[in-house]
C-alpha cells in the first residue's frame, strides 16, 4: 500500500503545453509591485496554515473582525523577517475576485507570548486589499523566531458591504479565535482571548525566511484533503497531513471543498501565485468531483492530473497525487459493511479505473509519490468503507500529552463550545479500547488508551498503559466508524490513511 518511491519520469510535454506555465498573477507590496519573481524566492511557507476566504460563509451585516491564528516554527529550523500577505481573491468554484475589498488596520506578530510587533506596509500600518488577482504583502517583520517556537498571527480588518469567510480556517482551536461585529476595536495589541459564535473567518498568509532548506508542502484537493471531518489537535489546531508532518514541514492547505480538478483549471492564478516560490512539495487530492457519469470514460481525470502535475513539475516541486476513495450510503452509521450501499454504480466503475491507472502509471507521470486512500478504506474495491465491527460512532478524537517519551494523559478537547469532539451513536458502549498508534518514523510503542461513553458520546480518555519512546504524541481514537457520511474520512480514517501510507517528512525528500 505504500508508495514512496521518488522517481524523476518524464514530464507530459502536450499537458505542459495546456497549462499556462507559471500561473503567476500580480503580487502586490503597496504601493509598489515587487520587480521580479525572484524576489519572493527567499521566503517559504512558515508554519501550519489554512488561509484564504472561499465564499462558504459570508458577513454582509458585520463590518470589523478581530483574528488571531495560532503558529509554530517548523522544529528544525529558525524562522526570521515575517511576512504577512492577504491575496484579493477567493477560492470559489472556479477561483473569482473578491466581491469587495477590505482595509487591514492593524496587523501583529506576537512573539514572545505577550509581545507584539506591528507590521507595515511601507511605513503605514494599514494594508487595502482590492478584489482581483494580486497578493498584498506587508513588509517582513525583523523577528527570529527559534525552531519549534510558538507564536501568534493577529489582525483586525473592516470592510464596507460583504466579506467572504472561510469556515475551515482553523479559526477554533485553542489559542486561535475570530470574532465578528459591527464597531469592533482593535484587539491587535491585547492578550484578551476573544470568543465569538461567528468563528468563520480567515487567516493572513505566512511568509518567512526559513535557516534550513526544509521542505515546504502545499495541499490542492476537495473537502477531503481539505479535511473537512477530522478534528484539529488542540495545541497545534492540525489536521490530517499537517500532524502527520510532526511540525517538521511547514504546510499550507490550499484545498477547496466540493472542488475538482475541472474546475480548477477554469481559473488556478491565486492558488499559483501563493504557492509559486513558498512550497518544494506539492500534493494533489483531486478525483471524486470530476468522475463521469459515463461509463468506462476516465480520461477527463487522467488529463486533468497530467496537466496540474506538469504545471509544479515545470516549476522544479515534487508532486504526489491520491486515489480516491468510495462514496457510500449506510442503513447502520458505517458500522457494518452489510449496512452500506454504493452511492452510483457508473461512478463507482469510474473510480475502480482511475485509481487502478494511477496506481499503475503514477512512476511514469513524474510523480514524486502516490498515496492510495482507497485501499486503505477499501482493500477489496468494494465500494464500501471499511469498519471497526460494530461500532458505528462518529468522530471522537483523543489527543496525549507526553512526558518523557510515555503518554501521560488524553485530552477529549472541545473548541470554544463551537465544535465539540465528541462522538455519538456508539451503541450499547460505556467503555471500550482505543486504537492507538505513533506516527509513522516515530519509535514510540506501548501505549494503551481507553475511553468512556455515556448516551452514545464519548465523554472521557484514560491512559491504561502510557507506552515509551514517543516523540510526537501518537493518534488516538475511539474504535468507530472510519466515516460518518460515507464520503469523508473520520479521525479514524484518517489515522489508518496515515499509518497505512506511510505519509510524512521522510517521503517529502
Amino acid at each position: 500500500m505504500r508508495r514512496r518511491d521518488l522517481v524523476s519520469g518524464a514530464v507530459a510535454v502536450a499537458a505542459m503545453a495546456a497549462l499556462p506555465r507559471d500561473g503567476r498573477a500580480a503580487v502586490v507590496n503597496p504601493p509598489a509591485l515587487i520587480p521580479t519573481p525572484n524576489a519572493q524566492r527567499a521566503y517559504r511557507i512558515a508554519c501550519r496554515q489554512r488561509p484564504v476566504s472561499d465564499g462558504t460563509d459570508v458577513d454582509s451585516t458585520n463590518n470589523s473582525m478581530n483574528i488571531r491564528v495560532t503558529c509554530f516554527a517548523p522544529k528544525q529550523c529558525d524562522i526570521s523577517d515575517i511576512r504577512l500577505s492577504f491575496p484579493g481573491f477567493g477560492f470559489n468554484i472556479a477561483e473569482v475576485d473578491l466581491p469587495n475589498g477590505f482595509t487591514v488596520t492593524s496587523a501583529v506578530v506576537e512573539y514572545p507570548i505577550g509581545t507584539f510587533t506591528k507590521v507595515y506596509a511601507a511605513g503605514n500600518p494599514s494594508l487595502t486589499v482590492t478584489p482581483g488577482r494580486s497578493l498584498y504583502h506587508y513588509d517582513p517583520a525583523p523577528i527570529q523566531v527559534p525552531a519549534g517556537a510558538n507564536f501568534f498571527v493577529k489582525a483586525y480588518i473592516t470592510w464596507t458591504g460583504t466579506l467572504w469567510l472561510n469556515d475551515k480556517t482553523g479559526c477554533y482551536g485553542t489559542g486561535e479565535w475570530c470574532e465578528r461585529g459591527v464597531g469592533l476595536a482593535d484587539q491587535t495589541l491585547t492578550t484578551s482571548v476573544r470568543v465569538s459564535a461567528g468563528h468563520s473567518g480567515f487567516a493572513p498568509i505566512v511568509y518567512a525566511r526559513l535557516s534550513k532548506s526544509v521542505a515546504c508542502l502545499g495541499l490542492f484537493g476537495d473537502s477531503i484533503t481539505q479535511t473537512a471531518q477530522d478534528r484539529p489537535d488542540p495545541i497545534t489546531s492540525s489536521q490530517w497531513s499537517e500532524g502527520a508532518m510532526l511540525g517538521q514541514v511547514p504546510v499550507i492547505n490550499l484545498s477547496r471543498s466540493s472542488d475538482g480538478a475541472n474546475t480548477v483549471l477554469l481559473r488556478n492564478e491565486g492558488r499559483n501565485l501563493i504557492a509559486l516560490d513558498s512550497v518544494t512539495h506539492v500534493h494533489y487530492g483531486y478525483g471524486r468531483n470530476s468522475l463521469s457519469l459515463t461509463p468506462g470514460v476516465i480520461t477527463a481525470n487522467q488529463d486533468q492530473l497530467q496537466k496540474l502535475s506538469a504545471h509544479w513539475m515545470a516549476e522544479g516541486k515534487k508532486v504526489g497525487a491520491s486515489t480516491v476513495t468510495p462514496f457510500s450510503h449506510s442503513t447502520d452509521g458505517w458500522s457494518t459493511t452489510a449496512g452500506q450501499t454504493n452511492d452510483n454504480a457508473v461512478q463507482e466503475g469510474n473510480r475502480i479505473l482511475y485509481n487502478n491507472w494511477l496506481r499503475a502509471n503514477w512512476q511514469a507521470l513524474g510523480l514524486s509519490w502516490m498515496l492510495d486512500w482507497a485501499h486503505v478504506v477499501d482493500p477489496t474495491d468494494s465500494g464500501l468503507w471499511n469498519v471497526d465491527v460494530g461500532h458505528a460512532g462518529s468522530n471522537a478524537a483523543g489527543f496525549p500529552v507526553l512526558s518523557s517519551g510515555a503518554m501521560s494523559s488524553v485530552t477529549l478537547p472541545n473548541y470554544h463550545g463551537l465544535d465539540s469532539a465528541s462522538g455519538i451513536s456508539y451503541p450499547n458502549v460505556s467503555a471500550d479500547t482505543c486504537y492507538c498508534y505513533a506516527y509513522p518514523g516515530d519509535p514510540g510503542s506501548g501505549g494503551v488508551v481507553t475511553y468512556a461513553a455515556s448516551a452514545g458520546v464519548v465523554t472521557s480518555f484514560a491512559v491504561a498503559s502510557p507506552g515509551s519512546g514517543y516523540l510526537n504524541p501518537p493518534m488516538v481514537a475511539p474504535i468507530g466508524a472510519w466515516t460518518r457520511d460515507g464520503i469523508h474520512p473520520t479521525h479514524r480514517g484518517y489515522m489508518e490513511i496515515i499509518r497505512q501510507t506511510g505519509w510524512g517528512p521522510a517521503m517529502l525528500t
